[in-house]
């Protein structure tokens, strides 16, 4: 093998590397605008419902128990597939329903409407362990490891914009029109914003796997190509902190929602930070 035969896989892989690189922070972009609906107004939606103080700590502790559990469970169900995509299909299309459910809670009978945001809550928790853990698995063979960094930042970039821009927009729109169907209307369009993204995601491709030389074969460029690992065990860990932090967050706003009456404009502010 020398350096011709080489070369064309070098530069199949960078390509996909970059393309994977704007599919990524595209996706993250796109689900930035849809988070604020789920992240910091479907607690306002449930006080408006008539949930109470001991209903809200349940409503935002009830995804981190179920993430616990279907994190745990991730690595088996990777394992039944051949790419992390494949994986994770299905539950990254179930997380996404997250956005969708709660759309659906004013077609129901009062007295059903808050069991059915709590089981709104829940599915798409169960289906969000496996898509968390899958995702950061094609992260990390999608883009060279080099480049994670530099990934990562313009992720956060990204999300931190579109949240901010969502968050406000949200709080105007939901002062505006009148209740509930501002808030069906806000769910549902955060639930076109997800498939959007989600639409991206299906775009990113595993990098192309180069061929190594024969012992004795120098070549620098080819020495500086490595395909990305990420032990299962330590992107479990960091996934559950992550998230367990994020929904001890939510629930210090449903406190706050509750005993200081904090309106749907005040929400949107917070939305400046994430």
């Amino acid at each position: 093998m020398n350096a011709l035969q080489i070369a064309p896989q070098l530069r199949a892989t960078k390509s996909t590397s970059n393309l994977n690189f704007q599919h990524f922070v595209t996706e993250i972009a796109w689900f930035g605008l849809a988070f604020p609906a789920m992240d910091r107004f479907r607690e306002v939606f449930a006080i408006r419902l008539g949930m109470d103080a001991s209903q809200l700590i349940w409503m935002a502790s009830l995804p981190a128990l179920i993430l616990l559990v279907t994190s745990s469970l991730a690595e088996h169900w990777l394992r039944r597939y051949n790419e992390p995509l494949q994986a994770i299909f299905w539950p990254g299309i179930g997380f996404r329903l997250a956005f969708l459910l709660p759309a659906l809670t004013s077609f129901m009978p009062a007295q059903l409407q808050i069991p059915w945001l709590f089981l709104a809550v829940g599915l798409p928790a169960a289906a969000q362990g496996i898509a968390a853990v899958g995702f950061i698995v094609m992260l990390r063979e999608a883009v060279p490891e080099k480049e994670i960094a530099r990934l990562h930042s313009r992720r956060l970039l990204a999300l931190n914009l579109t949240v901010s821009v969502s968050g406000l927009a949200i709080g105007l729109w939901l002062d505006k029109v009148p209740f509930p169907i501002n808030y069906q209307i806000m769910f549902a369009a955060a639930f076109i914003f997800s498939m959007v993204s989600w639409v991206y995601v299906n775009k990113v491709r595993a990098l192309p796997e180069i061929v190594t030389p024969t012992p004795g074969f120098n070549c620098v460029a080819c020495q500086s190509v490595q395909v990305p690992t990420l032990p299962g065990s330590r992107c479990r860990h960091r996934f559950k902190f992550h998230f367990f932090y994020r929904h001890q967050n939510r629930l210090f706003r449903c406190t706050s929602f509750e005993t200081l009456g904090s309106m749907n404009g005040t929400s949107a502010i917070s939305d400046l930070r994430i």
